[in-house]
């Protein structure tokens, strides 16, 4: 290619760049719509990075890096063009297409969590019925627990006894 074409290509890549970089603008603007104006402003930063970064992406693939004011002129052309021109009309398409995704993702997160409600809900019924089971046997345990060692006592306590009424006999006296 001559430097003539080059420079066309440059061009018109440049603005295909700022087209670009408009619709991400309308996509922005759609997604921040009705978020707090601290959070809009946090948003607004991040997209002008990822904007930046965007245009100089596509800058080193079109232009090897090289940056020229007709390219950035073009990017901005074709920002404005895109703002004052396509975008008015686009932004009732992408508005009705946000509605519906947004539709259809709240559906989706609906239906999951319903899934997991259906297996979740008997797996909790369970765990509390073990838990209740688990609280009952150890109150049982404890109390037949209580009536063993009082058992028990009472028999080692017999034992005594009864070992009382019969006493060691002394060893003879002549065994040492």
């Amino acid at each position: 290619m001559n430097y003539t074409t080059e420079q066309l290509f440059q061009a018109i890549s440049s603005l295909g760049i700022g087209f670009s970089v408009g619709l991400f603008y309308d996509v922005h603007r759609l997604i921040t719509r009705g978020f707090a104006r601290w959070l809009i402003a946090l948003l607004d930063v991040f997209w002008g990075i990822l904007a930046a970064g965007w245009i100089f992406f596509c800058l080193l693939l079109v232009n090897w890096g090289q940056l020229r004011i007709y390219t950035l002129l073009f990017i901005l052309a074709g920002f404005i063009f895109w703002w004052f021109f396509v975008s008015p009309g686009l932004r009732p398409v992408l508005g009705f297409l946000g509605r519906g995704i947004f539709c259809v993702v709240k559906w989706f997160v609906k239906a999951v969590r319903f899934v997991l409600l259906m297996i979740a809900w008997p797996l909790i019924k369970l765990s509390l019925f073990l838990g209740w089971l688990l609280v009952l046997l150890g109150r049982l345990f404890n109390f037949w627990g209580r009536i063993l060692r009082l058992l028990v006592l009472l028999f080692l306590l017999g034992l005594r006894k009864i070992k009382a009424l019969f006493p060691r006999k002394s060893k003879p006296p002549g065994n040492t």
